[in-house]
């Protein structure tokens, strides 16, 4: 299971910002936003009625693996 975070901007650091930073490049020379929303997806408990109860949670998609993750990250290049 993914690890969850409770805002978007947690979400966003650790999955993304320290992920980057974490080798030798810098974050700041990627468009963070645009890989954030390609990433990372809000969930929340909803009712039947469609109505959310309960906690909002942050996550990465299922779908992005490493690889996925890399090329994105690799497409929002600013330059």
């Amino acid at each position: 299971m993914n690890n969850t975070y409770s805002t978007r901007d947690e979400a966003v650091n650790h999955l993304i910002v320290e992920a980057i930073n974490a080798g030798d490049a810098d974050a700041e020379d990627y468009d963070i936003d645009a890989i954030a929303d390609a990433t990372i997806e809000q969930h929340a408990d909803v009712d039947e009625n469609g109505v959310t109860r309960g906690e909002v949670w942050y996550a990465q998609r299922e779908d992005v693996d490493a690889d996925a993750f890399w090329a994105i990250v690799a497409d929002h290049e600013l330059n």
